[in-house]
């Protein structure tokens, strides 16, 4: 009897650790953005493994006070990639809208002139990644993830540029 008392005393103490460990990194306050330098890179990768070439940054009226300066073209096509930081959701308000929550990509069309120009929004907060190894092996998302994610979105887009060309 005292042999699966303490056996028992021994996985109770197990489970209570590794619940500890789990409701920690499901607490975790401090989840990181892919810098911005980063993520344009990463984009300009997968536009060039798509045999296109990366434009230069442009101007679009989206509807707000002022033009978006988006990241960069593709190719020397109607098509735009800007990668949305928290601060330019602050300066452009409503003008640049949340992306679906269920993932989907979020293509901002141009307004007035620019209304044939198509910019897909990456937005930032959804490349959120912890930096805990720690939490990523309790189920976070890793910084490979979220790459490997930003790399998925930018493919898809241009994917469909291809069929609207």
């Amino acid at each position: 009897m005292n042999r699966a008392l303490a056996a028992l005393a021994a996985l109770m103490a197990t489970l209570l650790a590794c619940g500890g460990a789990q409701t920690q990194a499901s607490h975790r306050d401090h989840l990181e953005l892919i810098p911005e330098g980063q993520a344009l890179a990463i984009v300009a990768d997968v536009v060039r493994e798509a045999g296109l070439e990366v434009g230069p940054p442009f101007a679009v009226d989206i509807g707000a006070a002022r033009p978006l300066e988006v990241d960069a073209r593709v190719g020397q096509t109607r098509f735009g990639i800007e990668w949305v930081s928290p601060q330019d959701h602050a300066d452009y308000g409503e003008a640049i809208p949340t992306p679906p929550a269920d993932g989907s990509l979020l293509i901002l069309p141009g307004r007035g002139d620019d209304n044939d120009i198509e910019v897909l929004v990456l937005d930032a907060p959804r490349y959120r990644f912890d930096p805990d190894p720690d939490a990523v092996y309790g189920g976070a998302l890793s910084p490979n993830e979220a790459e490997a994610r930003l790399r998925r979105d930018v493919r898809d887009f241009l994917e469909y540029c291809r069929g609207q060309l």
